[in-house]
């Protein structure tokens, strides 16, 4: 058996982060959900507080800021709730452009280089990588090849974009992370 208690403890922190925000934002709406999203939480039904939150949400849209649709687009990106997902993106109503276009074939998303789990891997749990795949509207999938870019620094300290080619891999604590190519990192100028 298969156990990703380290992906739900995320996912569970972040749902637990939207609801703060909410409750921050939006008390009245919030205390109306309270006891369903603690139960949903306590019994280890995200997906369930994650639909909750995102109806509820939804009449409450003009009150809650960004930063409540971010935790609930990584939470359901980690958890490959595509349908939700997308709702989410389509309620952020201010997402950027993509920084890259396609590298090539491959889609280039957002990567905390300085976040390793292990040698080469990199976990795909950020606000930033969820927000590039949002602009691409799909969700990440196991094999799927992408670059991977981050914010760096020259050594005269101009700015520079650090680089790397990686393929999504399973990874059972976490889920879904990026194994690099440890020979494909690259910097270039911003």
């Amino acid at each position: 058996m298969t156990s990703y208690a380290g992906l739900w403890r995320q996912v569970e922190g972040r749902l637990n982060a939207a609801y703060g925000l909410l409750r921050a934002d939006a008390p009245e709406v919030a205390t109306s959900v309270e006891p369903t999203v603690r139960d949903w939480l306590e019994h280890n039904e995200l997906g369930l507080a994650l639909d909750t939150l995102l109806d509820v949400a939804g009449d409450a849209r003009s009150m809650v800021r960004r930063r409540f649709w971010e935790e609930l687009l990584v939470a359901a990106l980690r958890m490959g709730l595509e349908r939700q997902f997308l709702r989410i993106a389509d309620r952020i109503t201010d997402l950027e452009p993509p920084v890259f276009a396609p590298v090539g074939l491959h889609m280039c998303v957002y990567c905390d280089f300085n976040g390793a789990i292990e040698s080469d891997r990199y976990s795909l749990d950020s606000v930033g990588t969820a927000l590039d795949f949002a602009r691409a509207r799909r969700i990440p999938v196991s094999q799927q090849t992408l670059t991977l870019y981050d914010y760096d620094s020259a050594d005269d300290g101009g700015p520079t974009w650090l680089m790397a080619e990686a393929v999504i891999l399973e990874h059972e604590p976490l889920g879904l992370v990026a194994q690099v190519n440890p020979l494909s990192f690259r910097s270039t100028a911003r």
